[in-house]
């Protein structure tokens, strides 16, 4: 089985139309999370990790049937998860494969 980076841009979609596909994606089993030393990571907004024996091509074609399956059209591109940071433009930018720190700070409390 290999992993797979899966990015998704959709076109003119409603907030209830992406709401569904990203629900969708989650019960085909497209993760938006890794795991690295540090722990869980997010990654980039329409970016999905996917554990597949299928080739890119297909993963491309049961991307592009979520997204018509709530009515909206995507961009999708999919690579070898490893392949990523070289493949795509902006991952010098974003770091550590496609993966971002949520940076908001943790709340603390006041000892009163």
């Amino acid at each position: 089985m290999n992993q797979f980076y899966v990015h998704v841009r959709l076109f003119e979609a409603t907030a209830e139309q992406t709401k569904k596909f990203e629900e969708l994606m989650l019960n085909f089993h497209y993760r938006k999370t890794t795991k690295d030393d540090d722990g869980d990571c997010r990654l980039i907004p329409g970016g999905y990790i996917l554990n597949s024996t299928m080739n890119c091509n297909n993963i491309v074609n049961q991307t592009s049937s979520i997204a018509n399956s709530v009515g909206v059209n995507a961009n999708i591109f999919v690579c070898k998860f490893e392949q990523s940071a070289f493949l795509l433009p902006s991952a010098a930018l974003v770091g550590n494969d496609f993966v971002y720190r949520d940076p908001t700070p943790e709340p603390f409390k006041l000892d009163s």
